[in-house]
């Protein structure tokens, strides 16, 4: 412990330098590692808790970088933001007071507040990145995460077709659960949704001139969510492909033909590939799992509505009051909601999950104004639709996994808002006044 302290004391003192220097810098490190999910990081030096903590590598980062980032923020009394980040910053601070109603009034507070701090952890992180970085900035933390994704997955999909297994093997990221493919910080599901957003931030965006270094990407992450096993993936990019082939048609019936001509040669191609391999075997015991327990926690929210709709049980609180509140006959235990939106309502009543969704629908629609101002470039369109849609992406998994207070959900949501130094400044976006 004592020569841990010894460490982390320079340790602090070096990165908060490195933050008030280049807080920019500091914001994409920890912005990238919100990849990781969140895991013991202290494991690794034989402690289960620090101070009470189990902190992950996102979340040290994030204490180590904060004085400097606040320092950062002094020196820069006077900095421009767009009209409405200001509008989305008071959404944001009406959320996390709203939720303190259900910490207070929990079954067991500590455990309720304790999941707040963690809320405003990332709201906080959220509210930097608006405030420090830039439009253009955001692009790197974006390849950072499509290359995280395909490198993980890559080595992953080497290792479940027999190719460099001990590679794989060696590696602390790489995991399976139940056989389906995770990373340390992330189970299966939380994967899943993360590939699927930035295979979407990839594929509209298309950060890579070179068509073939974006197709073969495209088709390492599919084939990595698909060894997830997660239904939820499967379901939204199924949504997703039937709102883009619906817009399509619509816009530009001429390319249908075209467009399905390649889609049943895809197809087809897959068939082959599943039959040569024998992939439908090898994959049918990822999907095999029941969704008693999901639909049953989702009758539960429902039933306790009366109970939850004012204040709520507290965040973090529904595991705990699970078996006490459920049916005759439900599950014995219920250790998440599996809704973004029912876990909202869960942990703060109906007043936090209004406050939520609000801000969802405004960060969309930032980017959609943000996308029709004149000076924009082409590529610079391609992002904001991209990031427009990974959001999409993230409303819809939203109906199957708690998604509410992932950390990168946060980083994700903030890319709206931030400042563009590049092609316009501030009076040349008349749009974004409203």
């Amino acid at each position: 412990m004592n020569s841990l302290v010894l460490v982390a004391i320079p340790l602090a003192v070096l990165s908060s330098a490195l933050a008030a220097i280049r807080p920019k810098v500091a914001l994409t490190l920890i912005a990238f590692l919100t990849a990781l999910g969140t895991f013991n990081v202290l494991g690794f030096f034989g402690l289960d808790t620090l101070w009470g903590m189990q902190p992950g590598p996102s979340k040290i980062a994030f204490y180590l970088f904060l004085p400097g980032l606040v320092v950062a923020l002094l020196l820069r009394l006077r900095f421009p933001i767009l009209p409405r980040t200001k509008h989305a910053v008071a959404l944001v601070l009406i959320l996390t007071i709203s939720l303190l109603a259900g910490v207070f009034l929990a079954y067991d507070q500590a455990v309720a507040f304790k999941a707040w701090t963690g809320l405003v952890r990332w709201t906080v992180l959220w509210g930097l990145c608006v405030l420090l970085l830039t439009f253009e900035d955001c692009k790197w933390i974006i390849k950072l995460w499509i290359a995280f994704v395909v490198c993980v997955n890559m080595l992953y999909i080497f290792s479940f077709i027999g190719i460099g297994q001990q590679l794989a093997a060696k590696s602390f990221i790489i995991g399976s659960h139940d056989g389906r493919f995770e990373i340390i910080g992330q189970d299966p599901n939380y994967w899943a949704t993360f590939i699927l957003v930035t295979l979407t931030t990839l594929v509209i965006w298309r950060p890579w001139r070179s068509g073939f270094i974006t197709s073969l990407f495209s088709l390492i992450m599919i084939s990595g969510g698909l060894l997830t096993g997660s239904r939820s993936f499967l379901v939204t990019l199924a949504l997703l492909s039937v709102i883009v082939a619906v817009k399509t048609i619509r816009k530009r019936p001429k390319m249908v033909a075209c467009r399905l001509v390649s889609v049943l040669l895809f197809l087809f191609l897959i068939a082959v590939l599943s039959y040569e391999f024998d992939l439908i075997d090898a994959l049918d015991h990822l999907y095999s799992r029941g969704l008693k327990q999901r639909s049953e926690v989702y009758l539960w929210s429902i039933y306790n509505l009366p109970k939850t709709v004012l204040v709520g049980l507290g965040p973090e609180n529904m595991p705990l009051v699970y078996d006490q509140l459920r049916p005759t006959g439900f599950i014995t235990s219920g250790s998440s909601s599996h809704n973004m939106y029912l876990e909202v309502l869960n942990a703060g009543g109906i007043v936090p999950l209004i406050v939520f969704a609000a801000f969802l629908v405004y960060t969309l629609k930032t980017c959609a104004m943000r996308a029709r101002i004149p000076p924009l470039q082409e590529s610079d369109r391609r992002f904001l639709a991209a990031i427009r849609w990974s959001i999409l992406v993230v409303m819809l998994e939203g109906m199957f996994l708690s998604l509410a207070w992932i950390n990168w959900v946060w980083v994700l949501l903030a890319l709206p808002f931030l400042r563009h130094t590049k092609h316009m400044n501030m009076k040349q976006e008349p749009s974004l006044m409203s």
